[in-house]
């Protein structure tokens, strides 16, 4: 049985054309299945450069659907239709899944296309937020 030692650590003093960032930074080998072969770790940790402050950037979550239930207040039900592979065969079915979103004004009727923004749980099944109406029903 073969070891292999993914975790080896490269040590940079200087690189030039790159700024003041990285030199000094550490680089970590990742694994071969974490994408990339090298990341960077604790930049600029090595030589004592401060570094600027971190913006955290956290990604929106977006669906698509169309309202099929209001009948609760605040509250519509929201069918999303997706394509996803079979699991054995691996063509492309379309999958329906139905969610509970936070309509506050009302604004979802029957019928419409609308598009849902994640958000923080707002009960136990509510976890989207209806953003806006793309298309009126007929």
């Amino acid at each position: 049985r073969q070891q292999h030692n993914l975790s080896k650590q490269i040590f940079f003093t200087d690189v030039s054309g790159v700024g003041e960032a990285m030199q000094g930074a550490v680089m970590q080998r990742s694994s071969a299945f974490a994408g990339s072969s090298l990341r960077p770790s604790g930049l600029g940790r090595q030589c004592g450069v401060s570094r600027a402050p971190v913006v955290s950037v956290q990604a929106v979550q977006d669906l698509k659907g169309t309202v099929v239930s209001t009948a609760n207040n605040k509250t519509a039900v929201v069918s999303v239709d997706r394509l996803a592979p079979h699991s054995k065969y691996f063509k492309r079915i379309r999958t329906t899944k139905r969610y509970t979103v936070h309509d506050e004004e009302g604004k979802g009727k029957l019928g419409d296309y609308v598009r849902l923004e994640g958000c923080r749980p707002l009960s136990k099944t509510k976890r989207f937020t209806l953003a806006e109406v793309i298309r009126e029903a007929n």
